[in-house]
C-alpha cells in the first residue's frame, strides 16, 4: 500500500497512523507484543514472586530479608529485560514503519536485524536526553530558586504597596510564566519521541542524534506537543478501559491487557514515524528530496 509522502494534516496523520497498523497489523503489533511477553510472565508469576502484593501483610507483621530480595531481585530483573528489550521492539517497529511508509517491501528478518543494529545506540541516545533534560531542569530550578530567593522580599513588598491590582498583576505574571514554562518542559520531554525514528532511520552519532532530535522538533514545536499527546490521549482510552473491565480477571485480563498495550505502542509508534517525516518535508523538503532520488533511480526505486 502506498502512502502520500508530504505535509499533513493533524487528521491525515492520525489517518495514516491508522492504516499502517491496519495493512501492516501482523508484523507491527506481531514485534510490540514480544514487548509485553515480561509483563504477562510477572503477571502471572506475581502471586509466587511478590508475596506480600499479593496478600497483604497483616497488621503487625514484618518485610522479611527473604521476601525483599524477592521483590527486589523481580524487578530488577524486569528493568534489565526492559532495558535492552524495549529499545529493540521500538526499533524494529520504527524500521517496519519507515519502509512500510516509503513503500518498500520490509520482511520480520529486517525488522529484527534493524532492532539488533539500533537498539544499543537507542539505549544511549535515550540516556544522554535524559542527562541533558535533568542537568537543564536543575539548572532552571536552581536559577529560579536563588532569584527569587534574592528577589522575593522586594517582590513582595512591591505587591503589598501595590494592592489588589499588584496581586492581580503578581498572578497574571505567574500564569504567563508557568504557561511558557510547562510549554518548554512538555517540549524538552516530547521530543524524546523523535529519538527511535531519528537514530532507525538516519545515520547520527550519539550526541548528533540527541541535538537532531531537539533541532527537528523544534521547527514546529506545537505542532510536535499536539500531535503527542493527542495521540496518547487515544490509546489511553482503550488501554484503561481494558484494565478497568477484565483488568480483575486472573489470566485472561492480563492478556487482553497486553494485547491492548501492543495495539497502543504499535499505534503510537506509527503516528510518531508518520510525524517524523511530516516534519522533514516541512522544514527540508524531503518529498522533493525523495521524488528527485526516485526520479533518478528509475522505476524500480524504493519497492525491491
Amino acid at each position: 500500500m502506498s502512502y502520500e509522502l508530504r505535509p499533513l494534516s493533524l487528521a491525515e496523520i492520525l489517518d495514516a497512523g491508522f492504516r499502517l497498523l491496519q495493512v501492516e497489523w501482523k508484523t507491527l503489533i506481531g514485534l510490540a507484543t514480544i514487548m509485553q511477553i515480561p509483563l504477562v510472565l510477572i503477571g502471572l508469576a506475581a502471586p509466587w514472586l511478590f508475596d506480600p502484593l499479593a496478600q497483604p501483610l497483616e497488621a503487625g507483621g514484618e518485610m522479611t530479608p527473604d521476601l525483599l530480595l524477592e521483590m527486589v531481585l523481580g524487578l530488577a530483573g524486569l528493568g534489565v529485560v526492559y532495558l535492552f528489550l524495549y529499545p529493540f521492539i521500538a526499533a524494529a517497529v520504527t524500521a517496519s514503519v519507515g519502509n512500510f511508509y516509503l513503500g518498500r517491501r520490509f520482511e520480520i528478518d529486517d525488522a529484527a536485524r534493524a532492532g539488533r543494529q539500533s537498539a544499543l545506540r537507542l539505549i544511549a541516545a535515550y540516556l544522554l536526553w535524559m542527562v541533558a533534560y535533568l542537568g537543564v531542569l536543575l539548572v532552571v530550578i536552581g536559577l529560579s530558586a536563588v532569584a527569587f530567593s534574592a528577589g522575593g522580599a522586594a517582590i513582595g513588598g512591591l505587591i503589598e504597596e501595590a494592592g489588589a491590582a499588584g496581586i492581580a498583576i503578581a498572578v497574571f505574571l505567574v500564569m504567563i510564566l508557568g504557561s511558557v514554562a510547562l510549554f518548554w518542559i512538555l517540549f524538552a520531554t516530547i521530543v524524546s519521541s523523535l529519538l527511535p525514528a531519528i537514530t532507525v532511520l538516519e545515520s547520527h552519532g550519539i550526541f548528533a542524534t540527541v541535538q537532531r532530535a531537539f533541532a527537528l522538533g523544534g521547527t514546529a514545536k506545537a505542532r510536535l506537543i499536539g500531535i503527542v499527546t493527542t495521540t496518547g490521549m487515544i490509546v489511553a482510552v482503550p488501554v484503561f478501559g481494558a484494565q478497568m473491565l477484565i483488568g480483575t480477571i486472573p489470566v485472561v485480563g492480563l492478556l487482553v491487557w497486553a494485547v491492548f498495550q501492543a495495539i497502543a505502542f504499535a499505534f503510537t509508534t506509527a503516528v510518531t514515524v508518520v510525524l517524523y517525516f511530516d516534519l522533514r518535508c516541512r522544514a527540508e523538503n524531503y518529498d522533493l528530496e525523495l521524488l528527485a532520488e526516485q526520479v533518478e533511480a528509475g522505476p524500480g526505486f524504493g519497492h525491491g
